[in-house]
């Protein structure tokens, strides 16, 4: 197989690998357990409904049935945190990576038509894969296959951007998918999804992408994102002057210091 390289974000944090033609129908019910599943640390307002402390068991609880529901393949999940992964699926871990080799996870799905869809949850199973594109589709050999996912570490002097794991070069997640002779039969009703590790915390120094709001007298008022769709702060750029610095301008800049409102920050 060549390498197939593709972007992947979720605003849910989680993508799925399904093929359409499994027969699986989202339920209620279903709904209800991503929504707890998604949130594996308790951040969101859900983790208020339970008593201080019970929140891994309300979520193991969710994890275990989704287990449950895709017991003959149907799908699988991946927790990525809201970043945008470079993402590549290959044969195997090509030998050159395998030094930046983090953790790897084995996963099943069944493709009865052959056709594999990596995608968003959410859109996926709501009739909107239409609307929105999945991060990638390929045909595999009809049946079970066998999904082997690599998360791969940074290289050494590789400056990564906040919000954003990997790049087409050096892909975050390696996907290998290969036809498997028989179902797997190890009982997986309590054993968790796959969830890749995320060590980026913004600090000074880092880089971060930036949307220009307006420049006034040499200074540009920056939205900081803290992925391909999230605000997560403002910063200032002085010295503003030049042609790609403009209203609207997409950048790329490195956080020098923080104030209380906002990021000063400077051109890379």
């Amino acid at each position: 197989m060549t390498p197939i390289s593709f972007t992947a974000f979720t605003d849910a944090g989680c993508m799925v690998i399904f093929d359409p033609a499994s027969g699986f129908q989202p339920t209620d019910e279903w709904l209800h357990c991503m929504n707890h599943f998604t949130d594996p640390d308790g951040r969101s307002h859900l983790s208020c409904d339970y008593p201080e402390g019970d929140w891994q068991e309300v979520w193991q609880r969710n994890v275990s049935h989704l287990r449950q529901l895709s017991s003959n393949g149907e799908f699988t999940l991946l927790l990525c945190e809201q970043v945008e992964h470079a993402c590549q699926i290959s044969d195997e871990l090509p030998k050159v990576e395998q030094a930046r080799l983090r953790c790897s996870f084995e996963e099943w799905v069944h493709a009865p038509s052959g056709r594999v869809i990596i995608s968003d949850p959410m859109s996926a199973f709501s009739g909107l894969l239409m609307e929105d594109e999945p991060f990638v589709e390929l045909m595999v050999t009809p049946g079970w296959n066998k999904v082997i996912i690599h998360s791969l570490a940074e290289p050494p002097d590789f400056e990564n951007v906040e919000g954003f794991e990997g790049n087409e070069k050096f892909p975050a997640l390696v996907f290998c998918i290969s036809p498997s002779a028989m179902q797997p039969t190890e009982k997986r009703d309590g054993q968790l999804f796959p969830r890749m590790p995320i060590s980026q915390t913004r600090s000074a120094g880092g880089l971060c992408k930036a949307t220009v709001i307006d420049v006034t007298e040499g200074v540009a008022k920056l939205r900081l994102h803290a992925s391909a769709s999230t605000t997560s702060g403002w910063g200032r750029l002085k010295k503003a002057d030049s042609a790609q610095v403009h209203a609207g301008a997409h950048l790329t800049v490195r956080l020098v210091q923080h104030t209380k409102a906002y990021w000063l920050v400077e051109m890379p």
